[in-house]
């Protein structure tokens, strides 16, 4: 009767104080704790219960209050706040997840207008507009910006980071970064279990030995529950330094990116998810991060959500062999009860569909391995794929990212001509084919070497060729309408992409006296009312010029262009032949090429 009296008492502490239960994988809980069996329920102050194994669960602590300050485990990004004048009072946010990420992406998200170029164009622009002389303020503005360009500088959250800035903070973020490793490999020392010789147990609610036990027994579970304790201290000072080594990376999706992967290497899997879906969400066209997102999603054991994102991605770019590669290891490993679900059989259906058009590489793990994020993982780095070992952060290959766009026209059944500077030193291309079909493309510059246009090749799609008019014809051409868009992304005052198409003579366009283009407007095609191609502007206006640059590509190597990009590719090439009858057809005769760079700074020696 007394021990009854006793738990009651000790329940009732617990239910008004609140347990805090700590978990294997090194995060804690705090609410009301039930057992039940062999699983333990956890009620949240917040109303919600979370259902747990028993084997999941290290010890329970009773007794102790709910933590008011925020969890130094959970990433956060948010800048700390500054005090202000008091204003009027703002509506609340329609959601808490619109809320949230609203304040997530407050500061430098990849759509501000954070690269000085832009600054420049946009200054141009303004005082071509308002004719204002040198001495005018938005003169000076452009002047100073100008200077900035040639420092190569990026403002991030209202500073200015060079080159030297960026590397400084990377080889600061990497060191702590080791020694986070370390200590995660502390923490993953495995103890073995210690048998008791007698038939007694330990109490499954608060791990302590019950009575019965010698002395030797106590002692020696003394010294498991220290070194347990000093694993656990481990793994959460891991947490900590792999959080720090994330936050220190200046460009805002290195940093995101850096912070999921510290939290899955050190197994906070829930933080890597909401990194990772950030960052699937904002940019869906990389391969890299739906690799992320999904590798998350399967960890947190959601398979279909997972699977799902590899797909679309497969949709995106059906010919990447190594994608291919890694959705079908992942599918061999899931659990037994998954092999037959509808996505896996989406999934199956999307790999037959596709062929690879290049060979694959061997030897990453899968997406559904069973470890405990200590697998090394080959990450899909555009044009750059890394490998990074276990409890380690990922040599990125890129300290920031550069996006440029254009206006391309298809020559061929699988290619597209587009002003070469777009796609010069891109890791990645996506032809828009329409609002809602995104694919990624190939830049063959040896069609067109030393030539102001490229040729990019699409094989998921099937394009209408247009037709290169003679040059009698094209002289004598009116009507004839030029093809831009702004050569950097983030002008865009919209999230639509547009083309700009303006009306003009022909003749107009070789005296060379017209401005055809505004600052910051990358060169595009010249065709006719029927579509038909006339020619080529390459080039844009430069940050450090006043007067636009733009070059009209020769006649002769239009020709020589479009006869190299028709060729038989079993003459030339050991790819495979595309049974183009299957593939679906693009419609149009100029589309929108996006392509994405990147830059990597290293110390002069």
């Amino acid at each position: 009767m007394k021990r009854l009296c006793l738990c009651l008492v000790l329940l009732l502490a617990a239910i008004a104080l609140g347990d805090t239960v700590f978990l294997a994988d090194g995060s804690k809980l705090v609410g009301t704790v039930t057992k039940d069996g062999t699983t333990v329920h956890v009620q949240t102050p917040d109303g919600k219960r979370v259902t747990l194994k028993s084997s999941d669960v290290l010890y329970v602590s009773t007794g102790v209050k709910k933590p008011t300050g925020p969890d130094p485990l959970k990433p956060s990004l948010k800048p700390k706040a500054t005090p202000t004048t008091p204003g009027p009072a703002k509506p609340n946010p329609a959601s808490p997840r619109s809320a949230s990420t609203t304040k997530y992406h407050s500061t430098d998200k990849t759509t501000v207008i954070n690269r000085p170029q832009s600054r420049v164009f946009l200054a141009m622009r303004l005082l071509a507009a308002n004719k204002a002389g040198p001495e005018s303020k938005t003169a000076v503005t452009v002047r100073h910006y100008r200077s900035l360009v040639h420092d190569r500088k990026r403002n991030i959250a209202g500073r200015w980071y060079e080159p030297k800035d960026y590397i400084d903070r990377r080889e600061k973020a990497l060191a702590i970064a080791r020694d986070a490793a370390a200590d995660l490999k502390k923490g993953a020392k495995k103890l073995e279990p210690f048998k008791l010789k007698t038939t007694t147990t330990r109490n499954r609610t608060t791990g302590r030995l019950e009575r019965g036990v010698s002395t030797s027994e106590r002692n020696r579970a003394l010294r498991y529950n220290q070194e347990l304790q000093e694993i656990r201290v481990a793994q959460l000072e891991g947490r900590k330094k792999m959080k720090q080594a994330g936050l220190m990376f200046p460009e805002y999706e290195v940093r995101v990116f850096m912070l999921g992967c510290g939290a899955y290497q050190s197994g906070a899997y829930p933080d890597a998810l909401m990194h990772f879906s950030k960052l699937a969400k904002e940019r869906p066209n990389m391969v890299v991060y739906q690799q992320a997102y999904a590798m998350a999603c399967i960890k947190r054991k959601s398979y279909d959500r997972g699977i799902k994102a590899l797909i679309a991605t497969l949709e995106l770019d059906p010919t990447n062999g190594e994608l291919r590669e890694l959705i079908a290891s992942t599918l061999k490993q899931l659990p037994g009860k998954e092999i037959h679900s509808d996505t896996v059989k989406l999934a199956k259906a999307a790999l037959k569909k596709t062929k690879p058009f290049s060979k694959t590489r061997s030897g990453y793990s899968s997406l559904a391995s069973s470890s405990s994020g200590d697998e090394s993982i080959r990450w899909l780095f555009p044009a750059k794929p890394v490998t990074n070992a276990q409890y380690q952060l990922p040599n990125h290959p890129y300290d920031r990212f550069n996006d440029y766009q254009g206006v391309a026209v298809p020559i061929g059944p699988h290619t597209l001509m587009v002003d070469r500077n777009v796609v010069s030193d891109a890791a990645q291309i996506i032809i828009h084919i329409d609002a809602n079909t995104s694919v990624v493309g190939k830049a063959k510059t040896s069609y067109a070497r030393g030539l102001p246009v490229t040729t990019v090749e699409v094989r998921s799609h099937v394009f209408k060729p247009v037709e290169l008019v003679g040059l009698e014809e094209r002289d004598a051409a009116k009507n004839t309408s030029v093809f831009s868009t702004n050569y950097l992304p983030e002008m865009n005052k919209t999230n639509i992409n547009l083309i700009r198409q303006q009306q003009i003579d022909f003749k107009t366009i070789l005296d060379g006296k017209t401005k055809l283009f505004m600052p910051g407007e990358s060169g595009g095609p010249i065709m006719t009312a029927d579509g038909k191609l006339l020619g080529f502007l390459s080039g844009w206006t430069d940050c450090l010029e006043d007067d636009p640059e733009f070059i009209l590509a020769d006649h002769k190597d239009l020709e020589r262009t479009i006869k190299s990009a028709n060729r038989d590719p079993s003459k030339y090439s050991s790819a495979p032949v595309v049974d183009t009858s299957k593939l679906p057809r693009a419609k149009g005769n100029t589309f929108l090429i996006y392509s994405l760079g990147g830059e990597k700074f290293e110390l002069k020696k």
